[in-house]
C-alpha cells in the first residue's frame, strides 16, 4: 500500500488542490465578468464567494499550524487568524448587503475585520524562519527594507493612493480607512519581498504563493477603496480577494517539512536577488511614463523619489565598503593560508590527474631530501619504489569517483640519497566548476620512526609470546607432575587411596546408570614381612615396585590399580561379564610367581598373592561396603593357606586345572 506521507503522494494532493482552486478562480472571474443571473445574484455570489475563499484560507492555514512546529506553527497560526478576521468582516458585509439588501456604510464594522487582518498577516510573514543566505545584513538590511517600502509607496501613490486621500467631498474617516488598505498591503509586500529574498529552497514555493495571494488582495483592496470613494463599482475586480485567499490556502498546502530549514550553505539565487528591486524598477518606469505624458509629480511623490535615490546611494556606499572589506579579508585569508601551507610540518603536494607534481611545500622537500623546485613537473614515481607506484596511483584514481572523499595509505618512499623511508598519505580531490577533478591535494608525513618502533614492538611481542608459551608449557608440565604426585603413590607409581576416594563415587554412579558391575580385587603380598626381615626394607621396596609394574602390565586399559596400604593393592575392574574377570584375576595370581626379584646378588623367592574379591552392586551398595567384603574374602584366603583367590560369600573353592573357580 502506498505511503500517504511519501513526497509523491503529497505532491499529488497539492496538485489536485491547485487544480480545483484554479477552476474555482476562473469560474468566479467569468461569473463576475458576465454578471450571470443578474446584478442581485452576482452580488450575492460575489460577497459569499469572497467569504468562502477567506474561510478556506483560514481552515487551510489552521491545519498547517497543527501539523508544523516552532516558528512555522506560529506563522501559520497568525495567517489563519488574519484570514479568519477578514472572513468575519466579509460575513458582516454579506449579511448587511445580501441579507438586509442595504448599502454598507463606509467606514463600517466590516472594516474592523478587514483592517485587523493586515497586521496579523504582517506578523505571520515575519514569523517565517529566515536566514541570511548571502544577502545583506545589519544596516544594509534596513536600508533595503526602506528602499523597497518607499518604492512601493511611490508606486501606490502614483497609481491611485493619492487620489484616495484627495477625493473631493469624501469624509476624512472614509478616506483614511480607504488609504489604510493599500498602505497595509504595501507593508506586507515589503516584508514578503525581502522574506523571499532570504528564503531557503524549502520556503521559496510557499512564499511565492503568499506573495501572489497578497498581491491579488492588495489589488482588490486598492481598487475597492478608490471605487468606493468615487461612487463607482466594478465587481470583476473583487475576484482579487477570491484568487488571493485561495492562493494563501494553497501556500498552506505546500509539501514541506514540519519544521523549517533555517539555514543553507547555498548562495542566493539570481531571481531572489532581483525580485525586491522590481518595485524600484516599476517606480522608475512610472516616473518615465509621467514625464513622457508631461504629467508632473506632486510634492509627496517627488519627496518619495528623492528619498529612494538617497537611500540607494547610501546602500551602494555601504555595499562598496562591505565588498572592499571582504576583498581585503579574502586576500588576508589567502596569504594566511599560503603561510600555513608554507610552514606546515607536513608535506603538502598538489598532484595532477596524470600523476605529475604541480607544487610542493618546503616540508615535503625536506622529507624526501630534495632541493626545493626540483620535483615540479616530475611524477610521483620519483620518490616511490617500483612496487609501491601502482597501489599509490590506484588509490589516487579512486578519488575520481565522487563517492570517495579521501584516501589514506602508507607506502615506502625513496629519499634523494637512496635511503628508504615510510610515508603516510592523506589525499583528497579538488574539483573545478566543470565537475572534473582539477588536481589531488596530498599531505605526506614521515612515519619511519613510528614504523621502526612498531617493528621493534612486534619483535618484542613475538619474543614475549614465545617466552610465555614456553613458561606456560613448563607450568602445565609442573601442574601435571604436581597432580600426579597428589594422586599417585611415590614408591610404586600406582594411584593412592586419595584418588580412589575422588574417583570411586563417580564410577559407581556411572555403573548404576549403565546397569553394569564392578569387581574389586584386594591383593596382599604373601609373607612380605619375611622379605623385610630377611633382606631389609630396600629389598621390600624393590618387591613392591616389581609387583606394581607387573600389575600395570597385566590389567586392561579400563582397569585401575591402587596401592591400598603397605603390601596391599586394590584392583578396580569395571565389567559386564564376570567370567572373563575371574580368569584374569586367576592369571594374575599364577603369573606373578614368574616375576624375578634380585636384591644385590641374592635372589628373592617367588612372589605369591592372596586375593579377596567382591562385586558391586551384588556385595554392597557403597564402595566402602564392597571393599570391606573384599577384605573379608582376603582374610579367608590368608586363613586358608594364602596364594589363592577367594570371593565374598563363596562356600566352596574347587580347583579346576589350577584355577580356583568361585561360586556366586
Amino acid at each position: 500500500m502506498p505511503d500517504p506521507t511519501s513526497p509523491a503522494r503529497r505532491w499529488g494532493r497539492f496538485t489536485a488542490w491547485a487544480g480545483l482552486f484554479g477552476l474555482c478562480s476562473v469560474a468566479f472571474v467569468v461569473w463576475m465578468a458576465v454578471t450571470l443571473g443578474g446584478t442581485t445574484v452576482t452580488t450575492a455570489v460575489d460577497d459569499i464567494g469572497e467569504a468562502v475563499a477567506a474561510g478556506i484560507a483560514a481552515v487551510s492555514c489552521g491545519f498547517a499550524a497543527i501539523r508544523t512546529q516552532g516558528k512555522l506553527r506560529r506563522a501559520w497560526t497568525l495567517l489563519a487568524a488574519s484570514s479568519a478576521s477578514w472572513f468575519l468582516g466579509q460575513a458582516f458585509w454579506s449579511v448587511y448587503e445580501v441579507g438586509l439588501g442595504r448599502t454598507v456604510p463606509s467606514p463600517s464594522v466590516a472594516d474592523i475585520g478587514f483592517l485587523v487582518a493586515i497586521p496579523l498577516a504582517l506578523a505571520g510573514i515575519l514569523s517565517f524562519a529566515t536566514s541570511a543566505r548571502g544577502t545583506s545584513i545589519g544596516l544594509r538590511l534596513w536600508l533595503d527594507r526602506a528602499i523597497v517600502l518607499m518604492s512601493l509607496l511611490f508606486l501606490a501613490w502614483e497609481l491611485g493612493l493619492g487620489d484616495i486621500l484627495t477625493v473631493p467631498g469624501a469624509p476624512l474617516s472614509a478616506r483614511l480607512v480607504g488609504a489604510a488598505y493599500p498602505v497595509g498591503d504595501i507593508l506586507i509586500a515589503t516584508v514578503l519581498l525581502l522574506a523571499i529574498r532570504r528564503a531557503t529552497d524549502e520556503q521559496k514555493g510557499r512564499l511565492l504563493l503568499l506573495l501572489g495571494g497578497l498581491a491579488a488582495n492588495a489589488l482588490a483592496d486598492s481598487a475597492f477603496a478608490y471605487l468606493s470613494l468615487t461612487g463607482t463599482t466594478k465587481v470583476v475586480l473583487d475576484a482579487g480577494w477570491v484568487v488571493g485567499y485561495l492562493m494563501i490556502a494553497l501556500a498552506a498546502l505546500w509539501p514541506s517539512g514540519v519544521r523549517d530549514t533555517t539555514s543553507e550553505e547555498q548562495p542566493i539565487d539570481i531571481w531572489q536577488l532581483v525580485l525586491p528591486w522590481l518595485p524600484i524598477l516599476a517606480g522608475g518606469l512610472t516616473a518615465i511614463v509621467l514625464a513622457v505624458h508631461r504629467q508632473s509629480m506632486d510634492a509627496f511623490a517627488t519627496s518619495l523619489a528623492g528619498l529612494v535615490i538617497g537611500l540607494l546611494m547610501a546602500s551602494q556606499v555601504i555595499a562598496h565598503r562591505e565588498s572592499l572589506r571582504l576583498l581585503i579579508q579574502s586576500r588576508l585569508s589567502a596569504e594566511t593560508l599560503n603561510a600555513v601551507i608554507e610552514h606546515a610540518p607536513l608535506g603538502v603536494v598538489r598532484i595532477a590527474t596524470d600523476m605529475t607534481i604541480i607544487d610542493a611545500n618546503p616540508s615535503f622537500y625536506s622529507i624526501v631530501g630534495s632541493v626545493p623546485g626540483t620535483l615540479i613537473g616530475g611524477t610521483v614515481a620519483r620518490f616511490l619504489p617500483e612496487g609501491e607506484i601502482r597501489p599509490a596511483v590506484e588509490r589516487l584514481n579512486a578519488l575520481l569517483d565522487e563517492a570517495t572523499e579521501s584516501a589514506d595509505m602508507e607506502t615506502e618512499g625513496t629519499r634523494a640519497d637512496g635511503t628508504t623511508i615510510w610515508l603516510h598519505w592523506t589525499a583528497t580531490a579538488v574539483w573545478n566548476k566543470s565537475g572534473e577533478v582539477d588536481y589531488f591535494l596530498v599531505m605526506f608525513e614521515d612515519v619511519s620512526e613510528r614504523r621502526s618502533t612498531e617493528d621493534a614492538l612486534k619483535a618484542a611481542y613475538a619474543e614475549l609470546e614465545d617466552l610465555v608459551g614456553r613458561r606456560t608449557a613448563e607450568l602445565r608440565s609442573a601442574n601435571e607432575k604436581l597432580n600426579a604426585a597428589v594422586i599417585t603413590d611415590p614408591l610404586t607409581g600406582l594411584y593412592n587411596r586419595r584418588h580412589l576416594s575422588d574417583f570411586i563415587e563417580r564410577e559407581l554412579s556411572r555403573t548404576r546408570r549403565a546397569g553394569h558391575k564392578i569387581v574389586f580385587a584386594l591383593i596382599d603380598l604373601d609373607h612380605f614381612k619375611r622379605v623385610n626381615d630377611t633382606f631389609g626394607h630396600e629389598a621390600g621396596d624393590a618387591v613392591l615396585c616389581a609387583l606394581s609394574t607387573f600389575l600395570r602390565n597385566h590389567i586392561r586399559q579400563e582397569d585401575l590399580a591402587f596401592r591400598y596400604g603397605g603390601e596391599e593393592f586394590l584392583l578396580v575392574m569395571p565389567s559386564a561379564g564376570l567370567d572373563g574377570v575371574a580368569k584374569r584375576i586367576e592369571q594374575i595370581r599364577e603369573l606373578v610367581t614368574l616375576v624375578k626379584v634380585v636384591h644385590g646378588t641374592d635372589p628373592i623367592w617367588p612372589l605369591t598373592l592372596s586375593i579377596g574379591v567382591a562385586i558391586y552392586p551384588d556385595h554392597g551398595d557403597t564402595a566402602d561396603a564392597v571393599i570391606g567384603n573384599a577384605d573379608e574374602a582376603l582374610y579367608r584366603a590368608k586363613q586358608a593357606g594364602r596364594n589363592q583367590v577367594v570371593y565374598h560369600e563363596a562356600e566352596v573353592l574347587v580347583p579346576v586345572e589350577g584355577l580356583k573357580t568361585p561360586r556366586f
